[in-house]
């Protein structure tokens, strides 16, 4: 490049701020510096007469990088960061007033309560600020690397009951890790097609490799994996027509579906499970014990203030997990619907706005990042109201409020779906990771206006 161009681009770019724009705003620039060159010098100029033309129209450099710096800004994700962290204190506000003095099961410990709050907003600050297109980059490494370290190190590292926890607590992060292995394969043909497929049961291997691991942990993941896959697949990612590549990974997943459903209705326990979570009353005292306790917390509950309890136990004494995955219940039993309710809405509102900031996503792997963040979100709030309110089928973490380590992770894995939202100025229509939207140049007597075309 020209050294006249080059002491422009740097005087530019020294007032962008943002490095990550940076380069590729610079990019644009020179462009349109060199194409003001190439006219000047279809017009006859010579080349020295055409650089220092050009340059005289783009206007000075210091307030040029200004305008550049103004357009190109990450977009602060305040309200929804604000939302996250109020969420996360007030349940752990409410899970250290509520389990004050329970002797028996032991209250919440404070302060490893405390810290992990302090931890969870450390991880949600750190994934709003890290780059989230590095999943793009290194996808296809990163997701062999952690199939690695949680098929085979964590299981010879922790005790089984251990590992059960680890993975109840990092199986969401798998997701985000898929996102990007399968956005890594696009244009790949039936290879990435199939390589995008086999990441589906390796997660599940993984999650099945903890004996003890809930089975909600096995379905999200295969579920919002699946429908990840459905996703690239309405895009032909891979380059090998919609309509087949759709048909293929709906037919499967319907498919895969009928034979799990058909083996849940035909098996004694699965059925007998199901129907026990219908109606508790049929085995008061074995498996639909948590059920016939929850209703008798609905049949007591007020609109606000503690409910009534007919036990001659405390309600702590007698409610399973009522600090742990029945918390819910617990709140509904000491302060009553209102409160219970508020702290239900609050989440959903939390997932439905980050869905519909998600849904107008232009770039795929800004899509993809937040539907592998707010998916599973959605799914663990429902499951867990659902559980809380009494159909005790499967057992799922209530997210944002219950778990101190799962906290840690939700709230990282919210920052790094708002990491997408923060740099959506730089998410154009699938761009390669890094890269600008197009700018529009208008000269004008005091410079040249930039903004977005």
């Amino acid at each position: 490049m020209p050294d006249r161009f080059d002491e422009y681009l740097n005087t530019a770019g020294e007032q962008i701020r943002w490095k990550r724009a940076r380069p590729a705003l610079l990019a644009e620039l020179r462009t349109h510096l060199l194409d003001q060159q190439d006219a000047c010098l279809a017009a006859g100029m010579s080349r020295e007469e055409a650089q220092a033309e050009a340059i005289r129209q783009m206007g000075d450099p210091v307030t040029t990088g200004q305008g550049l710096d103004r357009v190109h800004r990450p977009k602060a994700q305040w309200g929804l960061l604000a939302l996250t962290g109020a969420v996360a204190v007030t349940g752990v506000i409410l899970r250290l007033t509520l389990t004050a003095g329970w002797e028996y099961p032991a209250g919440t410990e404070a302060g490893t309560t405390i810290l992990c709050l302090l931890l969870g907003v450390a991880a949600l600050f750190g994934g709003y600020f890290l780059d989230y297109t590095v999943l793009a980059r290194h996808g296809k490494a990163l997701f062999l690397a952690s199939a690695a370290v949680g098929f085979v190190v964590l299981p010879e590292i922790f005790p089984a009951a251990q590992v059960s926890y680890v993975f109840s607590c990092l199986y969401l992060a798998w997701l985000p890790l898929y996102a990007a292995w399968a956005y890594a394969w696009r244009g790949s043909g039936w290879l990435g097609l199939i390589c995008s497929a086999a990441g589906l049961p390796l997660m599940a291997a993984i999650c099945l490799r903890a004996r003890y691991l809930l089975a909600s942990s096995v379905w999200i993941t295969a579920a919002v994996g699946w429908l990840l896959l459905v996703m690239l697949a309405h895009r032909d990612w891979y380059g090998l027509g919609k309509r087949r590549t759709l048909g293929l990974v709906l037919g499967s997943g319907l498919l895969v579906s009928g034979l799990a459903v058909g083996r849940a209705l035909t098996s004694d326990t699965l059925r007998t499970r199901l129907e026990i979570a219908l109606h508790p009353e049929l085995d008061p005292l074995g498996g639909g014990y948590s059920g016939s306790v929850i209703q008798r917390v609905l049949e007591g509950s007020q609109w606000l203030g503690e409910g009534a309890w007919p036990g001659t136990r405390p309600y702590e004494q007698t409610m399973p997990a009522c600090g742990g995955d029945f918390f819910l219940t617990t709140v509904l039993h000491k302060l009553g619907w209102l409160p219970f309710l508020l702290l239900v809405l609050t989440v959903f509102v939390l997932a439905g706005w980050m869905l519909a900031r998600c849904l107008k996503q232009k770039n795929t792997l800004a899509r993809l990042t937040v539907l592998a963040v707010v998916l599973p979100l959605a799914l663990q709030a429902i499951c867990g109201v659902i559980m809380n309110l009494g159909f005790v089928l499967v057992s799922v973490t209530f997210p944002l409020v219950l778990n101190n380590a799962g906290v840690v992770v939700n709230m990282g894995l919210v920052g790094l779906a708002l990491s997408a939202f923060r740099q959506e100025q730089l998410s154009g229509q699938d761009r390669a990771p890094g890269t600008s939207g197009a700018l529009r140049f208008t000269r004008q007597p005091g410079g040249v206006l930039i903004r977005w075309k």
